[in-house]
Parts: C-alpha cells; sequence; structure tokens
C-alpha cells in the first residue's frame, strides 16, 4: 500500500527538522542541495527528502516523479512555506493535480506592484505606486505624492533593500543602490524578474502588523494577529521583532480587518490557503503592503506556539491534506513577544554568548541560528547573514515593549574573530 504524504516544497533545513521531528513519515522535502549543505540540522532519510536544483522545475519534476515509483509514496497534498520556491510548487501542484494556488495567483502575490495594481482595481486600500526605471522618475513620482516616497524591488523580502526617500538626491541614492543589488542578486529565485523594474510606493504612516489567515469557501478566519515591533537601529524597512497577540486600534475591529484581507485575497484568484499579509494601520484603516500564500515565518512560528499553542507548520500541512481547522478561541491566547538578534558588526563569529538575557525572568526561548565561523555581512550588501536568531520573552505589561527588546539585547555578546 502506498505511503501518503504532503509534498513540502523549497524550505530552509529547520522547517524540514520541525516537520520530520514533530510528524515523521508525514512529508516528503524537496530541498535545494546548497540549502541542505549550509544547514545545521541533522537530515531526514533519502526516503523522507529529495535533494535537487530548485531552479529547473522540469528536472525536479522528472526527479520527483521517478522518486515517488521508488519509494512507492502517494501524494496526498502539497504546501510551501519559502517566497521564493512558491511558483515551482504552483506548477508541481498543476502536473500532480494537487490543490494549490495557481502559477498566476503566485506570480501575482510575489510581484509588489501588479499585487497593488490589482487591489486598487478592486478597491483594495493599499499605497499608490509606479514603475519607474531612472532617477528622475523616481523624483517625478516623489512629486506627484507629495515629496516622500519609498522605493523597493518587485520582487523579494518586504524589509529587503527598502529605501524611504525624503527627496531628490535620497532617490537618486535609492535607485542606485537597488540597481547595484539586483546585478548582486542576479542568481537569486527570491528576485527573479526584478532587474529591470524599481516600485516606487507612496510612503504610509503608521503601526504596521502582520497576520496568518485561513482562506475558505465560507469566508476567512484570521489566526494571529502581530504588531510589529521596530527599534532605533538598522536600515529602513528593518523589522526587529512581533508582538502577539496584537490589539487593534480603536475604530478598527476584526470584522473591518477580514473584510479587507478577504477582498485583497479573493482579487488576487486565492480560494482555499493559509496565507500572511502585511498591513499598515493608517487613520484611514488598514493600508494592504503584502500577500502570500503560505504562514508567515522567521521567529513567527516558535512565537505563535508560544503565545497561542497554534502550529502554523503543522496546520499549512493540515490544510494541504483538506482536514479541518479548530483554533483556539483568544482567551487562550498569552502575550509574548520575539526580538531578532541581529549582528551589528560584519566579521566571521567566533562565539555567541546568550548566557545574561536566557537567564532574565521574562525570557522564554533564545534561538541561535548561526554557529562559530558564520560570516556575517551586514545590509545593504546582504540581508539574511546578519539574522542571528531570536529572543522570546513575556513582556511587563507596564513598560514598553521596545524599551524591553532593547534590554535583552543587550544581554546578548557578539565575539568576531576578524571583525571588519
Amino acid at each position: 500500500m502506498p505511503d501518503t504524504r504532503v509534498l513540502v516544497v523549497g524550505t530552509t533545513t529547520d522547517y524540514v527538522h520541525w516537520i520530520d521531528r514533530t510528524w515523521p513519515g508525514r512529508a516528503l522535502f524537496v530541498t535545494d542541495p546548497a540549502e541542505r549543505s549550509r544547514g545545521i540540522e541533522p537530515a531526514p532519510d533519502e526516503r523522507t527528502e529529495l535533494l535537487e536544483d530548485l531552479r529547473n522545475s522540469q528536472r525536479v519534476r522528472r526527479a520527483l516523479t521517478a522518486h515517488l515509483r521508488r519509494h512507492d509514496i502517494r501524494l496526498g497534498g502539497i504546501t510551501c512555506y519559502d517566497c521564493e520556491a512558491l511558483a515551482l510548487a504552483a506548477k508541481l501542484a498543476q502536473a500532480l493535480e494537487l490543490p494549490y494556488p495557481s502559477l498566476d495567483t503566485v506570480e501575482l502575490c510575489r510581484d509588489k506592484f501588479e499585487c497593488k495594481s490589482v487591489w486598487r482595481a478592486a478597491d483594495v486600500p493599499c499605497p499608490d505606486g509606479a514603475i519607474i526605471h531612472t532617477a528622475a522618475e523616481a523624483v517625478a513620482f516623489q512629486q506627484r505624492v507629495g515629496g516622500v516616497c519609498v522605493l523597493k524591488p518587485p520582487t523579494g523580502s518586504g524589509s529587503e533593500y527598502v529605501f524611504l526617500c525624503n527627496g531628490p538626491d535620497e532617490a537618486a541614492a535609492g535607485v542606485t543602490s537597488i540597481q547595484q543589488a539586483m546585478v548582486r542578486q542576479a542568481g537569486n529565485r527570491m528576485y527573479a524578474g526584478a532587474r529591470e523594474r524599481i516600485v516606487a510606493e507612496q510612503y504610509a504612516v503608521g503601526d504596521e502588523y502582520s497576520c496568518d489567515f485561513l482562506l475558505e469557501e465560507q469566508g476567512l478566519r484570521i489566526v494571529r494577529l502581530a504588531k510589529k515591533v521596530r527599534l532605533r537601529r538598522g536600515p529602513f524597512g528593518t523589522i526587529h521583532g512581533y508582538e502577539v497577540p496584537a490589539g487593534l486600534p480603536s475604530g478598527l475591529g476584526r470584522t473591518r480587518l477580514t473584510d479587507v484581507l478577504q477582498r485583497a485575497a479573493r482579487a488576487v484568484g486565492l480560494s482555499r490557503s493559509v496565507c500572511m499579509a502585511d498591513f499598515i494601520v493608517t487613520p484611514e484603516g488598514p493600508m494592504m503592503l503584502e500577500l502570500a500564500p503560505r504562514p508567515g515565518g522567521d521567529c513567527l512560528p516558535d512565537l505563535i506556539l508560544r503565545a497561542g499553542d497554534v502550529d502554523m507548520i503543522g496546520l499549512a500541512l493540515d490544510v494541504a491534506e483538506g482536514r479541518p481547522i479548530h483554533l483556539p478561541p483568544a482567551n487562550r491566547w498569552k502575550r509574548h513577544v520575539a526580538v531578532r538578534i541581529h549582528a551589528t558588526q560584519s566579521g566571521t563569529i567566533h562565539h555567541i554568548d546568550t548566557r545574561k538575557a536566557a537567564a532574565d525572568p521574562r525570557v522564554c526561548q533564545v534561538t541561535l541560528i548561526r554557529q562559530k565561523g558564520h560570516r556575517v555581512i551586514l545590509p545593504p550588501e546582504h540581508y539574511d547573514l546578519w539574522v542571528l536568531g531570536f529572543i522570546i520573552f513575556r513582556p511587563d505589561p507596564k513598560r514598553a515593549v521596545a524599551v524591553q527588546c532593547e534590554e535583552l539585547l543587550a544581554g546578548v555578546q557578539v565575539v568576531m574573530e576578524d571583525a571588519a
């Protein structure tokens, strides 16, 4: 009798380890060999993980077909946790006749300009925007929206290569920085198709939030709501942490937010999916920034598990298999904060000492994702290599979250062998 599994496309080795440890035998992973070589977690057996260059979808499909036949595996669903692998997941799902968002929908969600164009046509609130190619076009857009704009690549992470431009000189510098960065990222699947275009957007002022939600035939259910934490460090756009559960400002109820999220998801062609969305709450209400048919990543799965006892990684497997989803009531959630540990200088790590932070009574968890020998390169040259881990804690309700984040980060010592 065939072994039925969920196909997990193109995820990172820490997620592979999470799933294989928690539900052994439930998933089949298609992993890029380069990702596996960088991983510090133990690899699953060869039946459970297929290593293949993910840049060639036809080759992946052929290798997967042979793997399924060789190991007598049947696929009961497909899911993806990483933006750069969503298109591959959509192609495989279509070929294998598995429920999943279409390639057109995935590519629309990945494009920060085209997605908002569809939203504007559907009266979904989002920032005004334009595609620009030169500094002169950036300045013209600045003038159209009141003198301040945000420049970013059309694809990629929402916090990478994002520049707030207050005048012509900053706009010109932002255009040059993005163009140079896209040349460096030419082989990166995260920035596929981003080299020739730059997105200019109206700067929206307000608190920024992130959420995971379930889109179903009968409506939309918000799984978690997080308020993003920003500290006075790092480049513009850097998210330093998340607070879960997050309360909404007075005047914005869940009913209104749910309506905006559902209209945004339906407008890009999504049906039953687990999704993540980023939005800003302005005085006029929520303004959509991004939407992706995957759960939120980074430190969010650990934070959500602590705060609400909800495993978002497992929930995505449940959705892929068509299982009914049961969510905890709102009163089950306990306020937690995750703050990311970023390096402050380039160099090679000798060791990271977190003992002082871990001893703080507020702290529930300290997770490091880097080891001795890791080479740190700071933004804007690189946005992944400066992330060292995160701390999850129960905040003192009487004190500002940002202040407490700074206190705990002060208890982390990063020692470099050859600081740049």
